[in-house]
């Protein structure tokens, strides 16, 4: 009865936030998007409640990497779920940590990094440099500040390493997780939430299902502290 209670609280608070609490960083984030690729509004909007812009997968089997450096698929994807999960982002708005060097992997367009950059040093690192430069110009119209790359940086050391929903799509999980392990401080966290998607590992752009994603962790270094905590351990 407790349980059933509690979950019936949450989703008041989690429907009452998303309808009342204003959160500019989503609440603007369809017209930030369309005036950054000038599209129109409405039917970017529509685009995004029938779907219809999936069909930006064209392309990505016959180079999987170009596409994901040049598809504007994400812009769309991630503004739906982005809009569908405003409560998630409106609270790790209040949780997040302080005073911390963070690099934000996978960025995509920039929403976890600018809410952590009011309190953290932010370090961005996306292949797409479409959304990549919009990333940047967003921290720039609120007025937040980051650093902004493509690959990894190598000489930065980080507190946090956050690879939210990333791994599943990486061609060489091997390499880019060492490198993320040699990007953190001595004890620095690895913050990962590994993407299983059903829709899009048949489309086959997540890898989820050919990988151990813990096992591979655990054999580069990292030692488990929760389903989403990793620790650096050697």
């Amino acid at each position: 009865m407790i349980s059933i209670l509690k979950n019936q609280l949450e989703k008041k608070i989690y429907y009452l936030i998303k309808k009342f609490y204003p959160f500019p960083i989503i609440d603007k984030l369809p017209d930030d998007i369309c005036e950054y690729l000038n599209v129109n509004k409405t039917k970017f909007l529509e685009s995004i409640k029938t779907g219809v812009y999936r069909k930006k997968y064209d392309g990505y089997q016959e180079d999987y990497e170009k596409w994901l450096k040049t598809s504007d698929y994400y812009f769309y994807d991630l503004c739906r779920w982005h809009l569908k999960e405003k409560s998630y982002f409106v609270l790790k708005s209040f949780l997040q940590p302080k005073n911390l060097n963070i690099l934000d992997f996978g960025s995509g367009i920039g929403t976890r990094a600018l809410i952590h950059s009011k309190k953290n040093q932010m370090t961005l690192v996306e292949l797409n440099k479409r959304m990549l430069d919009f990333s940047k110009w967003r921290f720039g119209k609120y007025n937040r500040k980051g650093k902004f790359f493509q690959y990894i940086p190598e000489d930065f050391k980080y507190d946090i390493i956050m690879a939210i929903d990333v791994v599943g799509h990486l061609t060489d999980p091997i390499n880019i997780i060492s490198q993320i392990y040699s990007a953190l401080k001595k004890n620095g966290i690895l913050s990962v939430k590994i993407d299983t998607f059903e829709f899009t590992s048949k489309k086959g752009i997540h890898r989820n299902k050919e990988i151990n994603f813990p096992k591979l962790f655990k054999e580069l270094g990292f030692k488990k502290i929760d389903l989403m905590h990793y620790k650096k351990s050697k």
